[in-house]
């Protein structure tokens, strides 16, 4: 009967173990979702900031300023991020404005594709 009851006595202590660290594990899983929510908020902010203009860029200038400040936040997704900084490759060269403006469109393309995304992400999220 005595090592019934130390039994039951070292599995109660080791169930007890589980659910505390089971505890444990779950809030810290949404510390970090909430910390990560956060993340995608800001950078949302951030880019939503660098939404591209309507009209288009005033001078090649213009357009290098805005990429250079755009290109570091898409980097949380590197498929918008490949295919924005390819397209960037192309804007300090030369070349016509026939040549530069799908460039500038594709760029354009991947900060809205982005903004999209962390909105889709963060309504899902709730």
């Amino acid at each position: 009967m005595g090592y019934i009851i130390v039994l039951f006595l070292i599995t109660g202590v080791m169930g007890i173990g589980g659910l505390t660290k089971r505890t444990v594990n779950y809030y810290k899983r949404k510390k970090e979702d909430e910390a990560e929510k956060q993340k995608k908020e800001k950078l949302l902010h951030d880019l939503e900031h660098l939404r591209p203009p309507e009209r288009g860029f005033k001078t090649r200038e213009d357009c290098v300023a805005w990429a250079n400040k755009a290109a570091p936040l898409l980097r949380f997704n590197l498929i918008y991020y490949g295919i924005f900084m390819e397209n960037f490759g192309i804007i300090p060269l030369k070349l016509s404005s026939l040549a530069l403006g799908p460039a500038v469109t594709n760029m354009k393309n991947q900060v809205i594709m982005a903004i999209e995304e962390l909105k889709h992400d963060l309504k899902n999220e709730k």
